[in-house]
């Protein structure tokens, strides 16, 4: 692992540097904010469906109303 200095961009469109730790083997990358994560990751929200089902209604009607032609 090597000390290494990071970019991002910020919700401004700034340019935030931070440092943290990268693995010359694989590339992979540990910062205090990854570290965080994993030891309290995010609890999943439920799923919502994309489209909602669409409700059917069943209408029964009385015969004695129905028109007979």
């Amino acid at each position: 692992m090597v000390r290494d200095r990071f970019f991002d961009s910020d919700e401004e469109g700034g340019l935030l540097t931070f440092w943290g730790w990268r693995c010359i083997c694989c590339g992979e990358i540990i910062d205090p904010v990854i570290l965080a994560n994993r030891a309290n990751p995010p609890v999943p929200r439920k799923r919502q469906p994309r489209f909602p089902r669409p409700v059917h209604a069943v209408v029964k009607i009385p015969m004695e109303l129905v028109e007979m032609r």
